[in-house]
């Protein structure tokens, strides 16, 4: 069992999604769920650690869940100036993962508590009286969620369609999503006129990736994982 690390209101999309039901479908129609998530596709170089560009990916012919990528000139390039190798996604098909959230330990009850919870919904900074951990340092037994990955893929982060954004924990009383009167100064799309769903989701997506150089402008190449809510293995 693998961990996945999800931000609170990603664990709140989650904790309404029905356990063993696939395609995964929401506890409470009236809010989000979720089943999918996309996470960058990184390619290192082996020599120096630095990540590259990657102008192209495949699924390979010759090695089993494996893709083929072709990145920016580094060392080994080839006669056009790419660089080409294989790369694996992190979890594969039928993989049971494990999710880390923001968490603490009561030590008076000798239990955890997770931000994520209902109880806590409306509480500020200072507004409780211990500060939160990071979900990069949630032990495995403190996890309460638990994921069957049922598909993998590739796409641009462009690529996403409206039924993905709802899949990915976003939720829009609109159900078409088209809002073509929004226009955001501070914000550049591809095509300012987008849907407002594909809006919420970019601005989403840029304040956990955009400061790591994979912003929704720059369209980076995504792991796509769909997965089924479990009970623990």
């Amino acid at each position: 069992m693998k961990p996945i690390l999800f931000s609170t209101p990603m664990v709140q999309a989650l904790l309404n999604t029905t356990l063993g039901v696939w395609p995964a479908v929401p506890i409470d129609p009236s809010k989000p769920y979720k089943s999918q998530t996309r996470r960058v596709v990184r390619y290192k170089d082996k020599g120096s650690g630095e990540d590259h560009y990657i102008f192209n990916m495949r699924i390979s012919p010759d090695v089993q869940d494996a893709y083929e990528v072709a990145c920016e000139d580094i060392s080994g390039v080839s006669n056009d100036g790419r660089a080409y190798g294989w790369i694996f996604p992190k979890y594969k098909v039928g993989d049971k993962l494990w999710v880390r959230e923001a968490f603490t330990y009561d030590e008076v009850n000798d239990n955890y508590l997770c931000k994520a919870d209902s109880m806590f919904n409306d509480c500020g900074p200072g507004d409780v009286g211990w500060k939160w951990t990071s979900p990069i340092y949630m032990p495995r037994k403190a996890a309460r969620l638990f994921l069957d990955v049922k598909s993998v893929r590739v796409e641009r982060v462009h690529d996403i369609s409206l039924k993905d954004i709802e899949e990915e924990g976003f939720y829009c009383e609109d159900s078409s999503g088209s809002w073509n009167d929004y226009k955001d100064k501070n914000f550049v799309l591809h095509d300012i006129y987008e849907p407002g769903m594909r809006i919420h989701f970019a601005k989403f997506w840029d304040t956990l990736n955009a400061k790591r150089g994979y912003s929704w402008e720059r369209n980076p190449w995504v792991w796509v994982y769909e997965f089924m809510r479990v009970k623990e293995a």
